[in-house]
């Protein structure tokens, strides 16, 4: 089975005659960014309208609880289409911080660690069960310390 390969942009091999300006556009802090769908737990799933407004007051609050820094390396392990992907993608962008993808489908606990400690992810954000089951292999022996430790 193919799996897709992440898209990666590098800027610094952008032809040269992209501006660097600015777009002249503006979007008003109410307008629609997205619509986030719930689970149905409770019923069938129902559509959320997010706005602008509500995403980047999300990213300031998510940023400043956790100190976010350009330094940091941010593990995305939900679907862009989870409602966390919004605070990991956006806010480590925005922050300059990276951001490393990582394809829990094709995986074993084992794996994920081993990556976690390969890409030096400084900020881990997981659903209760993935958390629980990556718990479950982590024992004295595993070093998930990577070159820098951020003070808090």
């Amino acid at each position: 089975v193919m799996r897709p390969l992440p898209a990666v942009l590098n800027t610094s091999r952008l032809p040269e005659e992209i501006s660097k300006a600015e777009p002249d556009v503006v979007i008003p802090p109410d307008q629609l960014a997205y619509i986030l769908y719930t689970s149905g737990s409770t019923g069938p799933p129902k559509g959320v309208m997010q706005s602008h407004r509500n995403v980047l007051c999300n990213i300031r609050n998510y940023t400043n609880d956790i100190h976010l820094a350009p330094s940091d390396r941010l593990s995305l392990l939900t679907s862009f289409s989870f409602a966390a992907s919004v605070s990991d993608l956006y806010g480590g962008l925005m922050n300059g911080a990276t951001v490393c993808l990582f394809d829990l489908k094709h995986a074993t606990p084992q794996s994920c660690v081993q990556w976690l400690h390969q890409k030096h992810i400084t900020i881990f954000y997981s659903v209760p069960s993935v958390f629980r089951l990556l718990g479950s292999v982590i024992d004295d022996t595993v070093d998930l310390s990577g070159p820098e430790v951020r003070g808090g």
